[in-house]
């Protein structure tokens, strides 16, 4: 898994990439990716892609700022870096959504399982934040 990650970091923030998808990626980095900032999720297979797409353009009309916070419809893929890609619990059918931050931001979507990052009201960074409210105001 670490070195799947690896690949598509490197994918994601290629110039290049926009002749790599069909149709062509309006998807650019201008920063390299790792595996840190790469995770995976999987959609709920009652959810078809244009229905999600319709869902996470709706969430971010609603938002007041850049920084999204949008519950995922499905399931977080978090496994130990040393899983095969094999073992993700992945059928051939299922659709996988990889998710992208840019280094020194938050993730966009959240969900049961996936860590909360945050930014801190104190240092301005984002991070893992130990704590969090059960409001999720705060």
């Amino acid at each position: 898994m670490k070195e799947f990650k690896a690949d598509v970091g490197e994918i994601v923030a290629s110039p290049f990439n926009k002749v790599l998808f069909d149709p062509p990626s309006t998807l650019y980095a201008s920063a390299p990716y790792n595996q840190d900032s790469i995770r995976f999720w999987k959609l709920d297979p009652q959810m078809t892609v244009s229905q999600f797409f319709s869902y996470i353009k709706e969430e971010c009309n609603k938002s007041r700022s850049y920084d999204y916070r949008i519950e995922f419809k499905g399931k977080f893929l978090f496994k130990p870096e040393d899983t095969k890609l094999e073992e993700m619990e992945v059928a051939d059918e299922d659709i996988v959504v990889l998710e992208a931050k840019d280094h020194g931001k938050g993730w966009n979507f959240t969900g049961e399982g996936a860590p909360t990052v945050e930014k801190c009201e104190y240092c301005n960074k984002y991070e893992v934040l130990p704590f969090q409210c059960a409001c999720k105001k705060v």
